[in-house]
């Protein structure tokens, strides 16, 4: 039985969800650590169940931007925790004190990123955090089932194709839509879990500690990725620094596959409002105020329109309108028009990973080029480089315990 070609799957597990006969398990599909349903044989009747709830295989529904803000939660705290001007975060602040259900991804060192339940304001703090990884949606779908069945309103914020996948899942199970808002957050691409957990692995042999928090954009530091253990920051690096995830990130390096022919990734939205950073402010028409820390807010139903000026009358957000083309056609903007290119270093990585399992040996070699341009441009970081390769570790040690 196949559902829909491997290289399209975006691994959301409304297939699994939507077997009778629970025949579909959702696990690595290849030496990468790509999650991908497996189909067990032997129990499935071909009821096609698993294929029609596949977004991919769907015409889901979309639209064109109707109206685009330039905004940023008129709270600074928000502002300063969350990534750019917070509007996820604000969202979340209004639902928790309106009972509407929502839920949210949560990162976990160990098991991944999957959603849970945002049902208290200290909830945002987790939820909030940019995640630059694959998440597990897979409890989401019974979970908006079931509320919207109940008749409460909720709001679903998540990647297009994840929002695509649940829009299917609802409308296959013919569940009323009417109470939900869909907020979908511009997306690169998302890397399999499998090679952040062995770039952390890196990471706490090299500082000798246990990762327990990690921040893919540390807050008032713009792109950060930062380590944490026991409260204490133990790794740093920005995004075109010295690290191979985040940098291999930037380059989409390691996506999924689906992710270099996203469905989704088009000035066609897929929800009622796309949020994301402000690229391009005041390249169409002048804008005098202040550019920090500002979000991108496209609206793309009237459901959407309505939902935003909620918050703005609820004195939630400063916000500008501004030109829709002027969002879509900048630079940084680029997945709002097309998805991520496949870079040359995929090859190599690939390649090179297929025969080490060596993420580190992989990634470096992909993108030495890259870092050697790093090493001369920033001569102290080149410095250490090269002394860390040629000096002899027993005189590292002996150096490190003279100056203790």
């Amino acid at each position: 039985m196949k559902i829909c070609d491997l290289e399209k799957c975006t691994g959301c597990g409304a297939c699994m969800v939507s077997c009778p006969r629970k025949c579909i398990t959702m696990g690595e599909s290849d030496n990468a650590g790509t999650i991908r349903p497996i189909i067990n044989e032997a129990e499935c009747i071909k009821c096609g169940l698993c294929q029609k709830a596949c977004h991919v295989l769907c015409n889901i529904s979309n639209s064109k931007s109707l109206k685009c803000y330039a905004a940023r939660s008129s709270d600074e705290i928000i502002r300063n925790n969350g990534a750019s001007g917070g509007i996820a975060s604000l969202m979340y602040k209004y639902m928790v004190g309106r009972n509407i259900f929502s839920m949210g991804t949560s990162f976990d060192s160990n098991g991944g990123v999957s959603y849970k339940e945002v049902s208290s304001e200290a909830d945002i703090e987790w939820a909030r955090d940019s995640k630059f990884v694959y998440s597990d949606m897979t409890n989401v779908f019974e979970a908006y089932k079931e509320k919207l069945g109940e008749g409460m309103e909720c709001v679903f914020i998540g990647l297009p194709c994840q929002v695509a996948a649940l829009k299917r899942f609802l409308e296959l199970h013919k569940v009323n839509q009417n109470r939900i808002l869909f907020v979908d957050i511009v997306c690169h691409g998302t890397p399999n879990f499998k090679h952040l957990r062995e770039h952390l692995d890196y990471i706490e042999r090299k500082r000798k500690k246990k990762v327990d928090r990690v921040y893919f954009r540390q807050p008032l530091s713009n792109y950060k990725f930062s380590c944490y253990s026991g409260g204490k920051r133990i790794w740093s690096r920005t995004m075109y620094g010295n690290d191979t995830y985040y940098r291999g990130f930037s380059l989409g390096v390691f996506f999924r596959e689906n992710c270099y022919r996203c469905l989704y990734a088009n000035t066609y939205r897929v929800s009622d409002i796309t949020l994301g950073d402000y690229s391009g402010l005041g390249t169409v028409k002048k804008f005098a105020g202040d550019k920090s820390q500002m979000s991108l807010v496209l609206c793309n139903t009237e459901r959407g329109i309505e939902w935003f000026d909620k918050l703005c009358k609820a004195g939630m957000v400063e916000y500008y309108l501004r030109p829709v083309e002027e969002a879509i056609n900048a630079p940084g903007n680029q997945q709002l028009r097309c998805p991520s290119s496949k870079p040359i270093q995929k090859e190599m990585f690939d390649g090179v990973y297929l025969c080490t399992r060596d993420f580190e040996k992989s990634a470096r070699y992909a993108m030495r080029k890259l870092f050697i341009k790093y090493y001369l441009f920033f001569p102290i970081e080149g410095s250490k480089y090269i002394i860390k390769r040629i000096v002899p570790n027993r005189l590292k040690r002996l150096i490190k315990s003279m100056g203790e």
